[in-house]
């Protein structure tokens, strides 16, 4: 350290007849850095010395750094915490919290801190060591975030001469503005104003994906030679011979920090290629993202995500994704060729300039469309468009695939991958036209009949499996319970459903079995919604067995009658209005009904297993038009599970708003709020979801909503999580507000998905 002579001169004044280290006294007035004048001459200081310095301290554990990422601290403090300890632990407790966990990974501008010690990265980023890691969540049913555990360390003469340099530096004259010089400097190199950087970085990757994902994603770095990670390492003193040798004996805390030595954009790249080349397994429809210590960062509100379309930049400002791909289009159309090209493409758009006509054009068309439009048209402006957000892997994709590349990775929301039952209408259709053709049927006529019949039965028994099984469980679970609450897993509610329907079966004798692991024919699944009706009728008429425990009732909804608990009763079913039970009894019989008198089973046996006489015209148009009447059913009241993206907003003076909903066939349902009927856990509003609207809560407008489930290793590394503790009222910090379009946590608890 290379003090000025101003810095000099105030590490002598700190000399004191009962304090004289010199190491103490600069280092504290090296941590101070200016004032009125510069304390520290920063051409002069040797900062690979000091950062050699820091890494020796690191490595034989002088300096403690909390491994904040992932939940081995969280469930930690869950086991070994005591409520009345949450708040904060002395220094003998957080050593012997933090003993044998892994070293904190942290970066502050070029300097990245972990178990490697104190290393160079290329990328500046503000990642800074906290002493309040995030441990626990409360009870209380609008906290969303967790809550912080205050750390200490033992008292040390470095802190209590900083201390006594404050209060010397404070009896001065006014401090320099030293910040209006190196703050913009700062906000440069972090990329404080540019909606493509974020310093969420090591939460998406820490908190995104699993071990095993994690080394899998180092292996393809190590692999990419353009990215010289093996040459990083090697410069920081870890050589890499074999790099899956290297990584199979790395704990998740060195892999993290030797990725940090790479800069975002090549993190991402590296990501993106592990998720396309199937090498990482990230489900569609399915958003990793921190979920502990993932935070907004920059003017612009930014943080990382990762679907199967790979890593964006999203920003929490709603305005953000337009402004992008107005600036796309911009970039891509540099040039007079392709400018007089663009201006071809809104040449009949009236307005006084270019720029005027493309706000004009964005504002007229759908996102989908203009992308499709500009920048699809050709290579050149593709390739200039990939390579501004940042495809890779493109080469195979459809168009469709890449529209919706592009708009993921500006920060739109991520598409519906949700069909609905429109894969068997339009097997449904197919047959149709091909029956209607003749009025007879001979042999060739029968072979293209029966070609076209397998696709239609495999995706009717596919659409039956699906709406039997979520609207089992969507009366006869208690989600409340679920965890995740609210969510939706096809295959644990298909074994939920062959229990309670095969039980309920076998109580009124009949012989109808259902299969768990969604091995069944066309009779059970036929039966199966009528069956499921008679259930929920018996199960209704004794609601006193499925009262729900007043204990496992949020306290606030007991204390005030400002708002209702949704699900007073373990069984949904009676949780529903009694109209809407009405009708959704009606539906499932008529589904049954529809289905028997269609003729399907005859039909179909006829067709595929050449039993008994070729069906007649009539006969294979009866069958058809039950399916589409049950097409139109199991969609219009909602028991087939339809996901639904949100396509609008409105709010009025009063605080009453709309939110609108569209599906995969631009069916629209409305959804008003606020509702007396509160239900934490569910999804966000801006979430895609699944929504049942032939249903309400009782005495309200609530309309349930559930979140599309899947199952990969993100989901299990978060699995029974969160872990709320139960705290008396004055240790309670303030809940949580959300951000979502000004409603209160307790509105709107749930993961979030852009």
């Amino acid at each position: 350290m290379v003090f000025t002579e101003a810095g000099e001169k105030l590490v002598r004044e700190l000399t004191t007849s009962r304090s004289t280290n010199w190491g103490e006294q600069r280092i504290a007035v090296f941590l101070e850095l200016h004032h009125d004048v510069l304390f520290v001459d920063p051409d002069r200081t040797n900062i690979s010395s000091l950062r050699d310095g820091l890494s020796q301290e690191i490595k034989s554990g002088n300096i403690m750094h909390p491994f904040i990422w992932g939940r081995e601290l969280y469930d930690k403090a869950y086991a070994e915490i005591p409520d009345s300890n949450l708040h904060a632990l002395d220094s003998k407790k957080t050593i012997d919290f933090l003993r044998g966990t892994p070293c904190g990974v942290f970066q502050m501008a070029n300097t990245i801190v972990g178990p490697w010690g104190a290393l160079p990265s290329e990328e500046f980023r503000n990642i800074a060591p906290v002493l309040a890691p995030l441990l626990y969540h409360c009870e209380r049913p609008g906290c969303l975030r967790p809550h912080e555990t205050r750390l200490r360390t033992s008292d040390n003469s470095i802190v209590n001469m900083r201390n006594r340099l404050s209060k010397k530096l404070s009896l001065r004259d006014t401090a320099a503005h030293w910040s209006k010089l190196l703050g913009p400097l700062e906000a440069k190199l972090a990329g404080r104003y540019d909606d493509n950087r974020s310093d969420d970085i090591v939460g998406l990757i820490a908190e995104g994906f699993s071990d095993t994902e994690l080394r899998t994603i180092a292996h393809t770095a190590f692999g990419d030679r353009p990215l010289g990670l093996r040459e990083k390492c090697a410069k920081a003193g870890i050589p890499v011979r074999s790099a899956e040798d290297f990584l199979s004996s790395r704990s998740r805390a060195e892999i993290i920090q030797i990725l940090l030595l790479m800069p975002d954009r090549e993190i991402v790249r590296t990501v993106d290629s592990s998720v396309r080349t199937g090498k990482v397994s990230v489900p569609s429809g399915e958003v990793r993202r921190s979920r502990l210590n993932g935070f907004n960062s920059g003017h612009f509100e930014t943080s990382y995500q990762c679907s199967s379309r790979g890593v964006r930049v999203y920003s929490a400002n709603s305005w953000t994704p337009m402004r992008r791909l107005r600036r796309l289009i911009r970039d891509v159309y540099q040039g007079a060729d392709l400018e007089s090209r663009l201006n071809w493409k809104i040449r009949q758009i009236e307005a006084n300039s270019q720029d005027e006509k493309l706000d004009k054009y964005l504002a007229a068309n759908e996102v989908h469309l203009v992308i499709r439009d500009l920048f699809l048209s050709g290579p050149d402006v593709f390739r200039r468009a990939a390579d501004s957000v940042g495809l890779v892997e493109e080469s195979s994709r459809s168009d469709a695939e890449l529209v919706s590349d592009i708009t993921w990775k500006l920060g739109f929301p991520l598409d519906l991958d949700d069909r609905g039952a429109a894969d068997l209408r339009e097997n449904a259709n197919s047959l149709r036209e091909a029956a209607s053709e003749f009025s007879h049927y001979g042999q060739e006529q029968q072979r293209i009949l029966r070609s076209l019949s397998p696709n239609l039965f495999v995706s009717l028994e596919e659409t039956l499996d699906r709406a039997l099984v979520f609207a089992c469980w969507l009366t006869a679970v208690d989600q409340w319970m679920g965890k995740p609450r609210f969510t939706f897993f096809r295959d644990e509610a298909r074994r939920d459903t062959a229990r309670i329907l095969s039980s309920y079966s076998a109580r009124k004798g009949d012989a109808v079995t259902f299969n768990g692991d969604g091995v069944n024919t066309l009779f059970p699944l036929i039966s199966g919604f009528g069956l499921l009706a008679s259930y929920l009728e018996s199960e209704a008429d004794q609601p006193d067995k499925y009262q729900r425990a007043q204990s496992d009732i949020p306290e606030a909804f007991g204390e005030s009658d400002l708002i209702a608990f949704g699900y007073q009763s373990k069984l949904p079913f009676l949780n529903c209005s009694t109209e809407s039970r009405r009708r959704l009894i009606q539906e499932l019989r008529a589904v049954s009904r529809e289905l028997s008198n269609g003729g399907i089973s005859a039909v179909r046996n006829s067709l595929e297993h050449h039993k008994g006489s070729f069906p007649s015209q009539e006969e294979i148009l009866n069958c058809i038009d039950a399916i589409t009447r049950v097409c139109d059913l199991l969609e219009g009241f909602g028991i087939l599970p339809m996901v639904f993206r949100l396509s609008s907003f409105t709010r009025d003076s009063e605080g009453r708003a709309v939110y609108t909903y569209e599906d995969y066939s631009g069916r629209v349902v409305r959804i008003p709020v606020p509702s007396s009927v509160v239900v934490t856990g569910g999804p966000s509003w801006n979430q895609n979801q699944i929504i049942v609207s032939g249903l309400v809560a009782g005495g309200s407008n609530w309309v349930p909503r559930f979140i599309p489930g899947v199952r990969s290793e993100f989901t299990e590394m978060w699995q029974d999580w969160p872990r709320p503790r139960t705290l008396s009222e004055n240790f309670l910090q303030t809940p949580e507000v959300s951000g979502g379009e000004g409603e209160s946590a307790m509105e709107t608890a749930g993961p979030s998905d852009a």
